[in-house]
């Protein structure tokens, strides 16, 4: 059986956060700091070690322009 391949739905919202919405090239340091958090509360969302909290959500939404929702229903 072939493996599935992954869905915006079966992704953690913080890997795709990282390989589709934040510009490349942009350092989690100067991501975190747009997004007014701390580094390490960004670097463990975006590596799958950390849930992506309503907050975060929307501050993403504001500064990059990814749906609340959309992210929110990775989430879930």
């Amino acid at each position: 059986m072939a493996p599935q391949a992954e869905t915006p739905e079966s992704i953690h919202p913080g890997l795709f956060i990282k390989d589709r919405v934040l510009p490349a090239g942009l350092s989690v340091t100067a991501a975190a700091k747009l997004l007014g958090v701390g580094r390490p509360a960004l670097s463990n969302l975006l590596n799958g070690k950390a849930a992506l909290s309503p907050e975060m959500a929307l501050r993403v939404e504001k500064v990059f322009g990814a749906s609340q929702d959309e992210l929110l229903q990775m989430q879930a």
